[in-house]
Order: C-alpha cells, then sequence, then structure tokens
C-alpha cells in the first residue's frame, strides 16, 4: 500500500524531519516510543480493527539512506495477549520536484499471524491507510511550518 503526499518544503527540510524517528512517532497516532537500544526501540501501537482494541508490543529500527532520502522503518511486535503477532516494514521516500516543494511517499507492507489475523485483515488494510493518511497529512504540516 503507498500514499504520496505533497510538501510545502524544500526536499532537505523534509528530510530533516524524516531523519527525526522521534518526530515520525509523533506524526503517527497512538503510536509510543522508548529509549533506544543496540539502535532498536521499544514501541507500542494502540489500534482499533474490526471493533476490537488492540495494543502491540514490539521493537522499531529506522534504516536511514541520506543520499537517496529514503528511510526504512522495520517494526515487529505482538499484542499484549501473544495471539497475534504482527511484522511491518515501512519506507518512506522524499522527492524533489521541480518547484519549491517536494513530495512524500510512503510505501507501508504489514502482515499479521496468529487466531485472530484472518479475521483482522479486511479491516487491518482501511485502518493502515488511513494511518499512512494521518501521518503524510502530519508531515505535511510540519514541513510548512
Amino acid at each position: 500500500m503507498s500514499e504520496r503526499f505533497p510538501l510545502a518544503a524544500a526536499a532537505d527540510r523534509a528530510w530533516a524531519l524524516i531523519e527525526d524517528i522521534r518526530g515520525v512517532f509523533a506524526c503517527l497516532a497512538s503510536a509510543e516510543l522508548g529509549p533506544p537500544s543496540d539502535g532498536r526501540y521499544p514501541a507500542v501501537m494502540k489500534v482499533r480493527l474490526a471493533g476490537v482494541n488492540l495494543a502491540f508490543r514490539g521493537t522499531v529500527e529506522l534504516l536511514l539512506d541520506p543520499a537517496g532520502k529514503t528511510a526504512t522503518l522495520h517494526a515487529r511486535g505482538a499484542d499484549f495477549t501473544g495471539a497475534i503477532k504482527a511484522r511491518s516494514e515501512v519506507q518512506v521516500s522524499i522527492l524533489a520536484d521541480a518547484g519549491a516543494g517536494c513530495t512524500l511517499e510512503v510505501w507501508s507492507r504489514t502482515e499479521m499471524l496468529g487466531g485472530l489475523a484472518n479475521v483482522m485483515a479486511g479491516p487491518g488494510a482501511h485502518i493502515t491507510r488511513q494511518i499512512l493518511k494521518d501521518f503524510g497529512d502530519c508531515i505535511a504540516s510540519r514541513a510548512a511550518a
């Protein structure tokens, strides 16, 4: 799943926002990031899927490619009961435009495993799309400030 968002900022300004993992997490609703350990961060993300409130606890790693202005976020975790496991990869790229602005491109793939994973798959895609939209809107707002 991917989305594109026009940003009213130069590519270097937008990239500075993406390099800051705490700033990135500030744009993810219901996500909390702990202190880093060995390049990984403990994280909690709360979502509501198919009428069920879930909280996933796991780890996040952010890999940066400054030359390509691309960041890749790898997340892995499980709900607090351990019944549902999730893996997610999110790639964020800043694409220079011909004018003064740039484009934020966000690509995401999430895999859920466990007893309820099949039930959650349909609503999960909807929630992922909404999270990407909210993230893009937040980065666009911060880039314009």
